[in-house]
């Protein structure tokens, strides 16, 4: 690495950069410690849980089936618990390294242009969020309020959380939250995630995204992937299971206080 790309790499205003990464996917991570390098993250790998190789005992460790026989539709795949016990290490690092806020990464994406500056930003403004949704994923939820953080990229607040944990910005408050609300967990970390209120989660969003997708399709995520049933039963239940969320999501409403905070702190910029 050259001095200059070095230098770069320890800007001060920089968070930590966590990309969780197989440790068999060593192109995958040749491919995204080149995008990080280019753009001066202070960037490390953590090693990504393969749930084809735990025992039995490490993948219930925090996986409940009871949990998931009242909340689910389906059993979790290997690959789905090996995804959330990937990010709770993610989440143990923040706290174990006392970090403010870290930006984390899926193998599978790459930051574009301008997008280092936009979680520079942010990072000054941890304190009044846990998590910062940074790619929106190819599913867009409606943007009910807007706020310029740099010239082409907005704060957003959306009437749903976005799905996709390919990359985020987690605050040490919120990695707090994270850990404490999945140390039995029953669902995807993403249908956990997206039900804010149980757990009193501050979300915000980015537009456009910050990262974009290399592939069409992730080897995380594809181990990840969730069994389909065609049963009647599980159809049904699945059906309610939807309609619940979107009743509890529309009893709720949205958590404004994170995003005025935000809002305020970052104040007006130079659009121009």
């Amino acid at each position: 690495m050259s001095r200059a790309v070095h230098d770069r790499r320890q800007a001060p205003s920089s968070p930590a950069t966590f990309v969780i990464n197989l440790d068999r996917s060593t192109d995958r991570w040749q491919r995204i410690e080149r995008n990080l390098a280019e753009f001066g993250l202070d960037y490390q790998r953590v090693s990504a849980v393969e749930g084809a190789t735990l025992s039995p005992q490490v993948l219930h460790q925090h996986y409940c089936p009871q949990l998931n026989q009242e909340q689910l539709h389906r059993t979790l795949t290997p690959g789905e618990i090996a995804c959330y016990l990937s990010h709770r290490k993610v989440w143990q690092r923040i706290l174990d390294e006392d970090l403010p806020c870290a930006l984390v990464l899926e193998d599978d994406v790459q930051l574009v242009p301008g997008g280092a500056e936009v979680v520079a930003r942010l990072a000054q403004t941890a304190p009044h969020w846990d998590l910062v949704k940074v790619f929106v994923g190819p599913t867009a939820k409606r943007v009910v309020a807007r706020h310029p953080i740099t010239p082409g990229f907005e704060l957003t607040l959306t009437d749903k959380i976005p799905t996709s944990t390919a990359a985020q910005l987690v605050s040490n408050a919120g990695a707090r939250k994270l850990l404490a609300m999945s140390e039995r967990f029953g669902r995807p970390i993403d249908w956990d995630i997206r039900r804010w209120w149980v757990h009193d989660l501050r979300i915000l969003g980015v537009t456009p995204s910050l990262a974009t997708p290399c592939d069409p399709s992730s080897v995380i995520d594809a181990l990840a992937g969730g069994q389909k049933r065609k049963s009647r039963r599980a159809w049904l239940k699945r059906k309610g299971i939807m309609l619940k969320y979107h009743f509890d999501a529309r009893r709720h409403g949205l958590n404004r206080a994170p995003y005025e905070a935000v809002v305020k702190q970052l104040g007006p910029i130079d659009l121009e």
